[in-house]
């Protein structure tokens, strides 16, 4: 069984501007997002390192910032690969592959940005927690 030959989704010239526009704002916020993400992981990270009074519980809560940050860098470098394939739809014939690879990678920044902000809720419910214990 042979696969149907896929076609050129025809864009008009005002929907080509779109997507054009929609694709360079993608990799800006994904190049910030690494940039900022990725700088304040290796801020936390280092100041982790360094507080050797931390205890367990207070190790693993101050971690959980550190792995929201870096599912941030993820979901930055998701938003760029997202971007390749939306900018790839005028130059292939195979366009409807490149739109499927898209979506299929904004969907995964998406579930990357429900899970890091679970984290910031566990760690922000843990802080209140460990405030209520000391205090």
């Amino acid at each position: 069984m042979t696969t149907p030959q896929l076609t050129h989704i025809p864009f008009a010239p005002h929907q080509v501007a779109k997507l054009e526009g929609m694709t360079r704002w993608m990799r800006f916020v994904g190049a910030f997002q690494i940039a900022v993400a990725g700088s304040i992981a290796l801020f936390l990270g280092v100041t982790l390192w360094r507080d050797e009074h931390l205890g367990y519980a207070m190790t693993v809560v101050a971690m959980l910032p550190i792995t929201a940050a870096l599912g941030y860098v993820y979901q930055g470098l998701l938003l760029q690969q997202a971007a390749d394939y939306f900018h790839r739809l005028q130059e292939h014939e195979d366009d409807q592959d490149y739109l499927l690879n898209g979506m299929r990678r904004l969907q995964l920044a998406f579930l990357v940005e429900t899970v890091a902000l679970g984290l910031m809720i566990l760690q922000i419910a843990g802080l209140v927690i460990g405030l209520r214990v000391v205090g």
